[in-house]
């Protein structure tokens, strides 16, 4: 699953990962194994690195910015909770919904610039989560 490397500069090897893009992986293993309250959980881990990584950490300090290599982690996230809730209606993810909304809500304050991407995953999974819990 390569979705998430990047080749480096000139010399063929891939970078290695960062924990969101790890913890990615691992969740979309689990989404592929049917785990999908699993992988719910996973992705929701790593949008907790995304936030460390962008909000926590003191600004000279980021390794990571804001931007669309967090998109995959932002649809995984609401695909494993559209289908956790289709296979149990009443799981309860509030927990994760909240607190992914509430770390994705910072994480669009520090890009202004990226903050349209995050709002619409917030809407998304707020979306998703009422459609599907009972």
């Amino acid at each position: 699953m390569g979705w998430f490397r990047e080749k480096t500069a000139g010399r063929g090897r891939t970078a290695p990962l960062q924990m969101p893009d790890q913890l990615a992986q691992e969740a979309a293993d689990q989404y592929g194994n049917r785990d999908f309250a699993g992988a719910l959980q996973t992705y929701g881990r790593a949008i907790d690195k995304i936030h460390t990584m962008c909000v926590m950490a003191s600004p000279g300090s980021r390794i990571r910015s804001p931007g669309p290599q967090d998109q995959p982690i932002l649809d995984g996230f609401n695909s494993s909770l559209g289908a956790a809730l289709a296979l149990n209606p009443r799981l309860d993810v509030a927990t994760e919904v909240e607190r992914a909304t509430a770390y994705l809500r910072q994480v669009a304050m520090e890009s202004p610039g990226e903050a349209p991407r995050y709002f619409d995953a917030i809407e998304r999974f707020e979306s998703t989560y009422r459609a599907g819990a009972k």
